[in-house]
């Protein structure tokens, strides 16, 4: 670009000298960033016309059930898988040394359901451990209202997700009485 706008003689690279110091010069205004990683798949579904789709669909939705003043009836719910493995940072130290951690063997996977309204109202969290037989310690210490289930990869399935739905989303997101 430099060359082209004639603010430099040759087109070759800049060096990493010339990188430095433009950082430098510009460092209130840029930085240089790791970028978050996206997978093809979202990637190629997030185009502004699939984007544009779902908002129009949304609208319909929205108009054909009364919605559209309704925040309290309008919900969000999305899942994560979290690891309970331990995975180290970086430590200075010297370079002869072999600093060490301590981390899980092997790693399960255990799911987060996550779900709150357009007002911001939130539904206790919902956990799918891995596992056959429940065991009340897993919900110790979590929060008023949490709740779980088992799987037996750990993940959410469809079963998991109606259960989730008849046993934990519906008692909370039930109006209360008067608010339509």
């Amino acid at each position: 670009m430099a060359f082209e706008l004639g603010k430099k003689a040759k087109n070759n690279p800049m060096s990493n000298k010339w990188l430095y110091a433009f950082l430098k010069r510009w460092k209130d205004d840029i930085a240089s960033l790791k970028p978050r990683q996206l997978e093809i798949p979202r990637a190629k579904s997030s185009t502004p016309e699939i984007i544009e789709t779902y908002f129009n669909n949304l609208k319909i939705v929205m108009e054909e059930n009364a919605l559209m003043n309704k925040p309290q009836h309008i919900y969000n719910l999305d899942e994560t898988g979290i690891q309970p493995e331990h995975r180290p940072s970086n430590v200075i130290a010297d370079p002869t040394c072999k600093p060490q951690a301590i981390t899980f063997p092997k790693s399960t996977t255990t799911t987060v359901i996550g779900c709150a309204n357009a007002l911001g109202n939130s539904i206790p969290p919902f956990f799918v451990f891995k596992g056959k037989r429940w065991n009340p310690d897993l919900m110790k210490g979590a929060c008023i209202g949490a709740a779980g289930t088992l799987s037996e990869t750990g993940w959410s399935n469809g079963e998991v997700f109606r259960h989730y739905l008849e046993h934990h989303f519906l008692p909370f997101a039930r109006p209360t009485p008067g608010s339509n």
